[in-house]
């Protein structure tokens, strides 16, 4: 109710038409969404991408909400992230631009962490985008293990079911 009366004060009492940009492994969840946003009379439809089309669509202009999930590679950082998300020019945003490059830059590991954390903000503060769930991907090493189809493009991660012991 406090959603539909929102969307009335914003002069959308009738709700409006809306696309959800997804790569493949993430329709369960875009569907999901766009469902819950159907409750509040937002008309939600799902449209899928493939990963490598990602930055064409996005700086044409072709993705009004995007659910554009991410591993951040599998690296244990946050230099990729401030690369893909701040330096792209995705946001068309000079001073996200300008906070994004002593993250990347300073090597002192506090002054990297207190770069990071203002661009981050900056990010999340102008509504450029926000995380939806805990990001758990799994990592596994070990000489045992053979991944059943290692020239497959994926969207993001690889799952458990993809690999194999070997014989």
């Amino acid at each position: 109710a406090g959603a539909k009366k929102l969307l009335a004060e914003a002069g959308y009492a009738k709700g409006f038409d809306v696309a959800i940009t997804c790569y493949n492994d993430n329709v369960g969840q875009a569907t999901v969404i766009s469902d819950m946003l159907r409750d509040v009379g937002i008309r939600a439809t799902v449209k899928e991408i493939a990963s490598r089309n990602r930055r064409k669509f996005v700086l044409g202009g072709q993705v009004e909400i995007g659910y554009l999930g991410w591993s951040g590679g599998g690296t244990f950082t946050v230099g990729p992230n401030i690369v893909r998300l701040f330096t792209s020019k995705e946001t068309d945003d000079p001073e996200l631009l300008k906070l994004a490059a002593p993250a990347l830059t300073t090597m002192d590991d506090a002054e990297r962490r207190k770069a990071s954390a203002k661009v981050f903000d900056y990010y999340t503060e102008h509504a450029y985008g926000f995380p939806m769930h805990q990001n758990q991907e799994t990592f596994t090493h070990s000489v045992d293990l053979v991944l059943r189809d290692p020239d497959q493009m994926r969207a993001s991660a690889i799952h458990p079911h993809e690999f194999y012991w070997k014989k």
